[in-house]
């Protein structure tokens, strides 16, 4: 009698023990804004010794609708030095009944193979389910073993806008004995720190989500979360140890870049010839740039220790392709051969400006690009691009802090940044009105920096291609037929020109004995930001610019302004605009526009008046003026 007792005191135990996951069970403020929630989170990392490392994950989410699909983050990367030792899923339906199981052999395998690589040892489990009905539950659980330990996941208490925590925990236990760095980053009195044996945890709960507002900055920015760095460390099977910059470029140096920069005689005398008349070193170093640009072509080759040394340069050389890293260490290996230094250097690449952290050093980027130190400035070549200019970055690598990996000199330093001076588009056009409100132009723009970074790949589109782009850049003017166009690319000054004749019927409208026409038809700014009632967020514009605007307007002799607007000039923290429309003659309006736009982090409180400036600028733009019968 005793044993069954026993026996229903454990089953009746077992059954009240498990976790409901039904959608009842969540706290209503965790389903405002959300897509997402994260029922439970545990991410364990365990340091067996220098190189042996386990990383142990299970993570609970309830799907509220198919956007929140994407917060599953259901896959893990492996190769030769990860193993998955184990990965599995449960499926739970809206009241937490369980519906689905699914084991490692039913996640989805592929090559990590991306546009524009060719091969790579990195393959991906990941898992493919589509609910029939929302919400439902996904419990995600893995084991992955590995023998690098350079490279320990960091966490981070949000994994996307829109998406709400109910209980998340990180531990970090070291049972090697090698001495570690942690830094916390954006942490508030709500992050819970519990010191255990060999090691400490981190937990969370109950954390609404962070919507997502216009002009947010990147949620790594302002998501708490947890870094963690061995002090000793190993990367596919090479030892190493660093606690600074400067020794962590030192053992990246010796280990990834040394003996990859040798080149065949032959090449090193093509090379000699090729810059043997160079007037300065800085056009031997253009030359050689401009070499590689011709004979090269990216592609991608994630192959050899982790995927982070390049390919030798002798065989980039031979097979004309490399991936970022190869690229780079073989236009180094090149400037080398004529005794011209530079610097392999590390940088995080994309349209957002982020920076490696300075303060934290461990493997950070994602990309590689060239510095060759001058006496004046540093040349800054992006080696994987064959028709970027030379020595100009674009917005792919601007403005950011890199690192250079130069041996014991290794350090953090800046790419250049392009401010509002560099960064300009001017717009001219001399437009002819007709009777019946038929207009014809002429259009030239120039832009420079940044914004020519922007429009200079219409070099290289086809004509249906070219036309589509004129239609939606000018996508106001309905019915816009491009009669010609011509481009001219100057990559010394950085300049692209595009010289356009176009014409539009019925682009002044006619009112009886007047016709109403909008003075600006090339350059307009046409959005303005989303509105929010209670904005929470503060907003960032990533980069600076100038617009100048010069239109000649010529209409029929028998019209003449009914009248024309006062001069314009708007100046805020984020920019200026000015306008203004002139007569010239009797029948010939001028009008010039000009409009400065401030990059900078700016407070939430402030998104107010800086969609007022934009809103203005909007409606500036779309004035329209009378012109009636004399």
């Amino acid at each position: 009698m005793k044993l069954l007792i026993n026996v229903f005191w454990f089953f009746t135990i077992s059954i009240f023990s498990q976790t409901d996951y039904s959608l009842s069970t969540i706290p209503e403020s965790l389903l405002e804004n959300t897509n997402s929630v994260v029922r439970d989170e545990v991410l364990e990392i365990i340091v067996h010794s220098q190189n042996s490392l386990e990383v142990k994950n299970r993570r609970v989410v309830t799907v509220l609708n198919s956007k929140g699909m994407l917060d599953l983050d259901a896959y893990e990367h492996y190769n030769t030095d990860i193993r998955i030792a184990s990965l599995k899923a449960v499926v739970y339906d809206k009241n937490g009944k369980q519906i689905k199981k699914i084991g490692k052999s039913q996640f989805r395998d592929y090559s990590a193979i991306s546009n524009g690589q060719l091969y790579t040892d990195d393959r991906v489990k990941g898992l493919y389910y589509s609910p029939e009905e929302f919400p439902v539950t996904i419990e995600y659980t893995s084991v992955i073993k590995s023998q690098s330990t350079m490279l320990l996941p960091y966490w981070y208490v949000y994994g996307n806008y829109e998406q709400s925590i109910e209980n998340a925990e990180f531990k970090f236990i070291n049972l090697s004995g090698i001495s570690y760095r942690k830094k916390e980053l954006n942490f508030d009195n709500d992050i819970n720190f519990e010191s255990v044996e060999n090691g400490f945890v981190y937990s969370v709960s109950n954390r609404k989500s962070i919507k997502h507002e216009e002009g947010s900055p990147e949620l790594y920015e302002i998501s708490p979360g947890v870094k963690v760095s061995l002090n000793e460390f190993n990367l596919s099977g090479i030892s190493g140890k660093a606690i600074n910059w400067k020794e962590f470029g030192e053992w990246s140096y010796i280990n990834l870049l040394s003996g990859r920069d040798e080149l065949s005689k032959e090449t090193i005398n093509k090379i000699s010839k090729l810059v043997e008349n160079a007037e300065s070193n800085r056009e031997k170093i253009k030359r050689i740039y401009n070499y590689v640009q011709d004979n090269t072509r990216y592609v991608g080759v994630q192959l050899g220790i982790g995927g982070y040394q390049p390919i030798a340069a002798k065989e980039v050389d031979d097979v004309k392709y490399g991936d970022c890293k190869g690229l780079t260490n073989y236009t180094k290996a090149l400037l080398a051969s004529q005794g011209i230094e530079s610097y392999y250097s590390i940088v995080y690449a994309g349209n957002d400006k982020r920076n490696i952290d300075k303060s934290f050093t461990s493997m950070q980027g994602n990309h590689v690009i060239l510095c060759v130190p001058e006496e004046k400035d540093s040349i800054w070549l992006e080696c994987t691009n064959q028709r970027i200019p030379f020595g100009f970055l674009g917005d792919f690598t601007d403005d950011r802090d890199v690192l250079i990996v130069n041996g014991e000199q290794s350090q953090i330093v800046r790419t250049p940044k392009y401010s509002e001076k560099d960064n300009t588009m001017e717009t001219r056009a001399e437009i002819t009105v007709d009777d019946y409100g038929k207009m014809t132009a002429n259009v030239s723009i120039k832009t420079k920096g940044l914004q020519y970074d922007d429009r200079f790949v219409i070099e290289n589109m086809g004509a249906d291609d070219s036309e589509e782009f004129y239609k939606e850049y000018w996508g106001y003017l309905n019915d816009l037929k491009i009669l010609k166009k011509t481009n001219t690319n100057d990559k010394d000054l950085v300049e692209f020109v595009e010289n356009l004749s176009v014409s539009l019927e019925g682009y002044a409208r006619q009112l009886n004995d007047k016709i109403l026409l909008a003075p600006n038809a090339f350059n307009r700014l046409e959005r303005i930001p989303k509105k929010y009632s209670d904005r929470k967020l503060p907003f960032k514009i990533s980069r600076s610019y100038s617009d100048y605007d010069e239109f000649i307007i010529k209409f029929p002799e028998k019209f003449k302004p009914e009248d024309l607007p006062e001069k314009t000039m708007i100046t805020t923290q984020f920019g200026t605009y000015e306008m203004q429309i002139q007569l010239r003659e009797t029948n010939t309006l001028v009008y010039k526009r000009k409009l400065t736009i401030v990059e900078g982090e700016y407070t939430a409180a402030s998104y107010k008046e800086y969609r007022k400036f934009i809103r203005e600028i909007v409606r500036k733009d779309k004035s329209k003026i009378i012109l009636t019968t004399k």
